[in-house]
Formats: C-alpha cells, structure tokens, sequence
C-alpha cells in the first residue's frame, strides 16, 4: 500500500520525516520528472497514489516509467515518500487493474495539469474572500515593450495580448520576461494571476514561476490597403502602418524582402510617389511574407494618413 499503511504517521509530523521503512511496498512508477539533480515521482498501487521524491543518483536510473517495483528503507515526509542513500529499489512483477482515475492522480502529482483556459472577455476577480485561481490565456500580442528591472530586483516585461477584441496588459515576470515572444505571434500563457491594477485603472494579468510562454505558428492572411505610413528599425525592417479593419496595425518587412518594395529607392523617395496606391499583403501574424500593388488603387484621406504617422512615432 501507499498510503494507507502509514497514514497512521501523520499524527506524528516531526518522526514521520525520520521514520524509515525496512519492510518495503510495491508501487508502480507512473510519471517521472527530473528537476536538477532530484527525481520527482509519480506512484501508485490499486489502492492509492501519492509523490515520491528520490535524491539518490545511484537508483535514479532504474526508476522508469511504466515499471513495477519494491521500495525499501525509504522515509515518509510531510506530503511525499523521499528516497535516499539508504533506498533500495527491486524489480517486482507488474501491478495489475490500477483504475484510471489514480493513474490520473499520480501523473498530476508530478506534471499538473494546467490552469482552465478563460478567454479575455471573461477575465475577473475572484469574489471577495475566496482564492486566487490561476488560468490559462491566449491570443495576438499586439503590443511588446523592453524588458526593465524593477525597485525589488526583479525583471518585468510588459505586454499587451488581444482576442476578439479585447486587450488585456500582461506583465511578465523574470523567466516569462525571456521569452522570444513578439509584437504579432499569437501565444498561450498558463499559470496567470488577476488584479485590478490601479495605475492602469483596468485588470491586469502576470505570470507566475509557473508559467509557461507557448508561441503557435501563426497561419497566413491577406490584408488589403494603402501604407498610412512607414519608418525603418535598427535592425533594418521597415515597419509599415496601415489602416486594416477601421484600426490601424503595424506590419514589418524583413531587410531581406525590402528590395520587394523599395526596388533600389530610398523609402522617402518611395514613399512620396506611391501617393493612395493600395497593396495587398501575404502576412503571418504581423510578418509580411510577399506584397503586391492591389488592383484597382484606392484613396483614404489625409487626416487618417497623418493620424497614422503619428501614430507610429509614438
């Protein structure tokens, strides 16, 4: 058994982390995970799964996923089984009928599962007097600032993501600050808090230790329209503002694809002649991958053109 044979010991707290079992017990290793140089474990047998913690190198090997053994001179500690030097592990034949549902149990003891998605529009406080609850959020960064170190030390990023519609500022904590994530990729962010930011005077979200930054390979769209206005980067892009949906968004073209518009003029130069032409776009979240002269040519006004400049200087 698991646990039921030392369940007796949590009444004792202080001698149950001292406490070494000789006698051993049969468990099936159901997930493993390696932290550092500590192994985490998911066991369990027929009645019941719990974690177990092994810092002995020596056994950490054998100890594969899938496979049956029996577990002696190991200690009981405070919410995990902790294997040490003086563990001794045997090869035992296979625990049979294990439900699913403990299964279930011992693989979220190491990997747990991650915080429900809630999409933006749904994003609230918890009602006074109950917990924080974590969740899972997705969708466009449609804005990215540098990564600045705060008065406490710590390293902070801030972000905005967007989906359908609804833009929400993200701060992202020391390792999240890292991530390559960017102006255009569309991301999925777990283990996130909620406060009611003073400052912004809206909700705002952050990342915790947890928190894990995946970018998806965004899929290609066309946008249609004139350039509002455009500026070269540092490293040599050229970013274009233009008017897509009744808002303005900013679309870069690599260095390397710039010859596609430029066509050996200087961007003033071009930019001066191209007048209300409009283009059509192949982009991949905010990373134009060809563009064209569109067919026929439209115009929009100057105030929305000179709105657009301005807004690019910003």
């Amino acid at each position: 058994m698991v646990i039921r044979n030392y369940g007796h010991l949590r009444e004792h707290p202080v001698w149950a982390v001292l406490w070494s079992y000789p006698k051993g017990t049969k468990v099936l290793i159901v997930e493993t995970k390696l932290q550092g140089d500590i192994l985490n474990l998911g066991i369990a047998d027929v009645t019941a799964a719990t974690k177990a913690v092994c810092y002995n190198k020596d056994i950490q090997q054998k100890l594969e996923t899938g496979k049956t053994f029996l577990i002696r001179n190991f200690q009981k500690g405070r919410s995990c089984l902790i294997f040490n030097k003086n563990t001794k592990v045997t090869n035992a034949p296979a625990i049979n009928n294990i439900s699913e549902n403990i299964l279930d149990i011992a693989r979220h003891l190491v990997n747990p599962p991650q915080p429900q998605l809630v999409s933006l529009k749904d994003v609230k406080l918890p009602k006074p007097g109950t917990p924080q609850k974590l969740m899972t959020i997705t969708g466009e960064i449609v804005q990215d600032e540098t990564t600045r170190t705060v008065a406490s030390g710590q390293e902070v990023r801030n972000i905005k993501i967007m989906q359908d519609g609804i833009t929400r500022p993200v701060a992202l904590w020391n390792t999240a600050s890292t991530s390559p994530a960017k102006s255009g990729d569309r991301v999925t962010v777990t283990y996130v808090t909620v406060k009611d930011d003073k400052y912004l005077r809206q909700l705002a979200l952050g990342t915790t230790g947890q928190s894990t930054i995946t970018i998806h390979e965004p899929q290609t769209t066309e946008v249609l329209s004139e350039i509002s206005g455009a500026e070269v980067d540092e490293q040599g892009n050229i970013l274009f503002m233009v008017l897509h949906q009744d808002d303005f968004r900013q679309l870069t073209l690599p260095l390397e694809k710039t010859d596609i518009f430029l066509a050996g003029a200087t961007l003033d130069s071009k930019l001066e002649t191209i007048g209300s032409t409009k283009y059509k776009f192949r982009v991949q979240g905010a990373i134009i991958k060809d563009m064209a002269l569109a067919v026929p040519p439209a115009t929009t006004s100057t105030n929305v053109k000179t709105k657009a400049k301005k807004a690019l200087c910003l």
